[in-house]
């Protein structure tokens, strides 16, 4: 029984032996075969990647005509296609930035050469503008020299005429006062006449002498303590024709001093006050104003004349220049006046609106006294 058993199971076990076997070379037979379909389906696989990164790396190199042809019917292909199409594009865009770069290359280099063109033009320009340069100097040169020639002509003369109007003034002055007897009516008028005519000649003179003294740089100044209220009212007199009917108004406190050049201030009102008397039609008011502001006296001389035209009131206080040329005059007194003013530490402006009117501001230091009695200017 023990034989018989020890035979069974011998043959048992050489039975599982044997099929063991069997099972061991079949699975390492679909090993095998699964090793080799593994590396057929890789290289099938490998082949279109390494197409593709060979094309890569042309295209890195700058070859851009690279296209590779896949037919694998999967996603290799279609990343075939997109890289096709990736390399179609680019060069697309780099054809089209190359004709960019051309274009403005060209443009550059016409740039370039109107660039040069226009410094040639400018350096001649630049040529001519130094030579025209030196010729102005010599003309301004030539035109300081006649100014100086005309100011000591137009001093020279206005002292030569000053010297026998003053004694023709003086004269009917005398006359019309009739301290030798009274005149005729008739004789009067003329008299009046000669004499409105003569103040008229002497204030022209003595604008011309002025402008003579500003531009040679002697006009001195000498201010002293005046009391408006005291002055103004021969200013008016001396100004105010006789044969036009014209109101006047004077309100000037009694007690307003300034600090100013006598002269210069006779000046200043007697050229406001003959504009103003110009240009104000019969029966219309003249006002003259001066109150204290601060450190300074604020004068305003006020006409209802026939006003200024807004285009003209920023030139109405350069040298020569006339509003209205038909009324006459020199076109000197506004802008001496401007100059008496500015060089007393005083401004002056005007403000006017055609048909109404004309106001004429201007400002001087006001005078005043220190504790100890000694007096001082603001």
């Amino acid at each position: 029984m023990v034989i018989v058993f020890l035979l069974l199971m011998g043959s048992t076990v050489f039975g599982w032996f044997c099929i063991t076997k069997n099972f061991l070379f079949l699975g390492l037979g679909v090993i095998g075969v699964g090793i080799l379909l593994a590396l057929i389906s890789s290289r099938i696989l490998l082949l279109p990647i390494g197409k593709l990164i060979v094309a890569m790396e042309n295209v890195a190199k700058g070859k851009l005509d690279q296209t590779v042809n896949i037919q694998s019917g999967d996603e290799i292909e279609d990343l075939g296609k997109a890289f096709n199409q990736m390399t179609f594009q680019l060069r697309d865009s780099i054809d089209h930035l190359q004709e960019n770069v051309e274009g403005r290359t060209r443009q550059f280099a016409e740039t370039v050469e109107e660039l040069n063109q226009t410094k040639v033009s400018h350096q001649k320009i630049l040529k001519d503008l130094k030579s025209t340069q030196r010729e102005l100097e010599k003309v301004n040169r030539r035109i300081m020299e006649v100014d100086l020639t005309k100011l000591i002509f137009i001093g020279n003369t206005s002292h030569e005429l000053k010297t026998p109007l003053t004694a023709i003034k003086s004269n009917i002055d005398f006359i019309l006062s009739e301290k030798e007897g009274k005149l005729p009516d008739s004789l009067r008028s003329h008299l009046t006449v000669i004499q409105r005519n003569t103040n008229r000649i002497q204030m022209s003179i003595d604008r011309l002498l002025d402008l003579t003294r500003i531009k040679s740089g002697h006009l001195y100044l000498y201010p002293e303590p005046i009391r408006l209220s005291a002055v103004v009212g021969g200013y008016v007199d001396e100004t105010k024709p006789e044969d036009k009917r014209l109101s006047v108004e004077v309100d000037i406190p009694e007690d307003l001093f300034i600090y100013a050049d006598k002269n210069g201030l006779h000046d200043i009102f007697t050229n406001l006050l003959s504009n103003a008397f110009k240009f104000t039609l019969e029966g219309g008011q003249i006002k003259i104003i001066a109150s204290q502001e601060d450190e300074h006296v604020l004068h305003e001389i006020r006409d209802t004349g026939i006003g200024i035209p807004e285009d003209q009131i920023e030139r109405i206080f350069d040298e020569f220049y006339q509003v209205d040329g038909k009324r006459g005059g020199t076109g000197l007194g506004l802008a001496i006046t401007k100059r008496f003013v500015e060089e007393q530490d005083g401004k002056i402006w005007v403000e006017s609106e055609m048909g109404k009117g004309s106001s004429f501001f201007f400002t001087l230091p006001r005078f005043m006294e220190n504790n100890d009695g000694r007096s001082t200017s603001s």
